[in-house]
């Protein structure tokens, strides 16, 4: 277990350092999905702390949450619909949600 938590939180590094080096640059606002299988308040908490080190605040960021835990959605249906919101990057909690992030997106038409 330890050895998984290490590579969450390296993989977790290599985003949040790509992000802040853009976090003072930017001039829009950057769109972040968040898909979890469970809600995991200790995460969501981590995940927010530390964009905000990073420079991020609610003026310059927005942050889309879609958790499978009650819904009748699939992973697959929520990582679609961040998809279509047009997330910059996507944060997945549990191999599941990441899975279903890479996997390609149906296209739709507007």
């Amino acid at each position: 277990m330890r050895r998984r938590q290490f590579l969450n939180a390296v993989g977790g590094a290599a985003v949040f350092s790509a992000l802040a080096a853009h976090a003072q640059k930017l001039e829009r606002t950057v769109r972040i999905g968040y898909l979890a299988p469970a809600r995991l308040p200790q995460l969501l908490q981590a995940l927010q702390d530390g964009l905000h080190q990073l420079g991020f605040k609610g003026q310059n960021i927005v942050i889309d949450y879609r958790i499978v835990e009650g819904q009748a959605k699939t992973l697959d249906e929520l990582a679609a619909e961040l998809v279509r919101l047009g997330s910059d990057v996507i944060v997945t909690v549990a191999s599941g949600a990441a899975l279903a992030a890479k996997r390609p997106q149906p296209q739709f038409r507007s």
